[in-house]
């Protein structure tokens, strides 16, 4: 409203005039108006041209006029407020043209100072920005304002606390578990003022973080059954696989009305031709750009529900064409519920439409290409649902794409699909057994789709939290990655000019697993330290920037935990069993370097006496909120 109103005291062009303007030789007089208004100390000002110009598609956006907002923004940094500094953050994050990074870190802080401030959208965008570039963000920040939310988040909207949750729940780890718990409730409490697209959207956050709540759940469920038949069409396939994350086993009536709804229009070939606006991708705007205006007036799911237009059907989008992101959807859904007849039809219909996956459509299809392929806990048993010929043009089209592709990953999504693609038997198929793990066998060459995730990892790693950096070292351990790099560095590791990085990938592992080691769960923090012990990786013995060897900072790690109350008794079990592992490893050599405290805790751990003092502990309050981190370390 107030670059309206400036508009029209400047007498610029408004509505129809504008855009004549625009097409017109006009154009650089109205964008010199606007740079000239802004300059004049308009802040607003200078936020909406931000807004305006970071997307390519804009007429009038080129990349000399952002590059110009970029310095006009350096110049102003001090003069602007938190909420400016928030959107300007968000809009450079979002922006087509690149750019920017250097100008980051200062927005974040100046509105970290002052982030309470916030209004509910202006925080959603903070959260969003800090979420895409984590490398330039202090970790210890987000923890901060979850902390505040819990115990004060009622004055916001629900249509903003279901955007915020979905904030958190990309970066989830244990310490987030209050907040989730929290907002769980108030939803529970306020569920009936919210309609059936947000009961959709809440599900999807915490299916997301793999975070169950039995109220929430019993709460929302029920009425999206009720409603199911109004339901948009692309809600009802994100909800299949909200379902499914959150190990929701629907009803043999919610199945058929899936088979009979979801399916015949998901196997309908697209119409050729430029796709439309209402056929863009809608898991990246739900995935990663989700704004409120996205919400209220943009993409598949915007508008889809309204009381008034809605005439009590589900239909697909465009009459019969439905985006390709709803197929890996309802083809990732079906797979986990083991729902396995109109799986090899989806999958067909989903690599006739291939070149249309953007990059978190290559992620659902190697989850699916994990479960299918038997590596998969899940599934673990079951006939496989994807016939040979099928599955192997499935891993073609996986891995090429892929490889075109591998500048759009975000390096936490990249760390979990190199995961997921390393349990597939015939994209990696020496991976050994860890009492195999030091067979002389001759290595075959390391598959190209693996060295370009090392590779782009390899320069990202500092963007990688906990979970993800547990996560790595999983994939690294199933590639036999010792022996690579011991054997053959310069094929898997990255060149710069003309030589080898001395710099081995497995330090830069755990010198950030020394940064990030308050950060851990403790279920990710036992099982990172049980494969840095294997003989495939062997990080137990690495020293890096004057610290201990790294196992033992780990086991430490445990040891103040303990002391915390944060491990359950199924974690004091297993830290025996890291031990006893470590103990075959290096025959108990490095154990007698020990500090006294953590040789102690040891002692405890292998006698039974922590076990026995856990026992006679009144349970804490961590114990329910780690159950999603448990069954996640579990599967790998």
């Amino acid at each position: 409203m107030a670059t309206l109103h400036a508009r029209r005291r400047m007498q610029l062009p408004t509505g129809r005039m504008a855009r004549r303007a625009f097409a017109t030789h006009d154009q650089d007089r109205f964008v010199r108006d606007r740079a000239a208004l802004s300059s004049n100390g308009s802040l607003a000002t200078l936020v909406s041209d931000f807004e305006w110009h970071h997307r390519r598609a804009q007429v009038g956006a080129t990349i000399g006029r952002w590059t110009r907002l970029l310095r006009e923004a350096a110049r102003n940094v001090d003069q602007l407020s938190a909420s400016h500094a928030a959107e300007i953050a968000y809009f450079i994050t979002k922006s087509d043209f690149g750019g920017g990074d250097e100008l980051l870190p200062t927005l974040f802080d100046k509105t970290m100072k002052e982030w309470e401030s916030l209004g509910g959208m202006q925080l959603h965008r903070f959260l969003r920005s800090m979420v895409h570039k984590q490398e330039l963000v202090h970790r210890p920040w987000f923890f901060t304002i979850a902390d505040t939310l819990t115990k004060r988040h009622s004055h916001l909207q629900l249509n903003v606390i279901k955007l915020i949750i979905e904030d958190f729940a990309v970066i989830y780890e244990y310490r987030y578990e209050p907040l989730f718990r929290s907002i769980a409730e108030t939803i529970t409490k306020t569920s009936h003022y919210l309609d059936p697209k947000g009961c959709v959207f809440i599900l999807h956050a915490f299916a997301r973080a793999k975070y169950r709540h039995e109220p929430l759940i019993n709460a929302l469920l029920p009425r999206l059954e009720t409603l199911m038949d109004r339901l948009p069409f692309d809600l009802q396939c994100l909800l299949v696989r909200s379902l499914a994350n959150l190990g929701c086993r629907p009803g043999p009536e919610l199945l058929e009305h899936f088979d009979r709804t979801l399916v015949p229009p998901l196997l309908v070939e697209p119409k050729r031709g430029k796709p439309t606006q209402r056929q863009q991708p809608l898991q990246q705007q739900q995935d990663e750009q989700q704004d409120i205006h996205f919400v209220n007036r943009g993409g598949c799911m915007s508008d889809e529900w309204d009381e008034g237009d809605n005439d009590g059907s589900s239909k697909p989008i465009d009459g019969g064409t439905v985006p390709s992101h709803c197929l890996t959807w309802v083809a990732d859904g079906f797979l986990r519920l083991q729902h396995f007849g109109p799986v090899p039809a989806l999958v067909e219909a989903l690599l006739k439409r291939s070149d249309e996956l953007n990059y978190l459509g290559l992620v659902d299809t190697a989850v699916m290409a994990a479960m299918a392929g038997g590596g998969w806990p899940g599934t673990r048993g079951a006939a496989p649902p994807i016939p040979d010929d099928l599955f192997d043009r499935m891993l073609h089209v996986l891995t090429t794409k892929c490889i075109e592709r591998i500048g759009e990953f975000t390096p936490s999504v990249a760390c979990s699909t190199l995961e997921m693609m390393t349990r597939i038997q015939k994209l990696n198929p020496c991976s050994p057994p860890p009492a195999a793990g030091g067979s002389a066998a001759p290595l075959p060459p390391l598959p190209p789709v693996f060295v370009t995730f090392i590779h782009m990892l390899f320069f990202r790693i500092a963007a990688l939290d906990a979970r993800n950096l547990s996560t790595f070292v999983t994939a690294l351990h199933r590639l036999n990655w010792r022996r690579y790099e011991d054997e053959c560095p310069d094929a898997v590791l990255p060149c710069g000019k003309g030589r080898r990085f001395a710099t081995a990938l497995s330090r830069l592992v755990a010198r950030e697993m020394l940064r990030k080691l308050e950060f851990f769960a403790p279920s990710f923090l036992l099982h990172t330290a049980a494969l840095c012990c294997q003989p495939t990786l062997r990080l137990d013995r690495v020293e890096t920037e004057g610290h201990r060897e790294l196992i033992v900072e780990l086991l430490d790690r445990c040891r103040v935990m303990y002391d915390e109350g944060k491990l359950t008794r199924d974690d004091i079990l297993r830290v025996d069993y890291v031990v006893d592992i470590w103990k075959r490893a290096d025959g108990g050599v490095s154990r007698a370097y020990c500090p006294e405290p953590l040789h102690s805790f040891l002692t405890k751990c292998h006698t039974g006496e922590a076990l026995h003092a856990a026992l006679h502990t009144t349970p804490n309050t961590h114990t329910s909120g780690l159950m999603g981190e448990r069954r996640a370390a579990d599967s790998h």
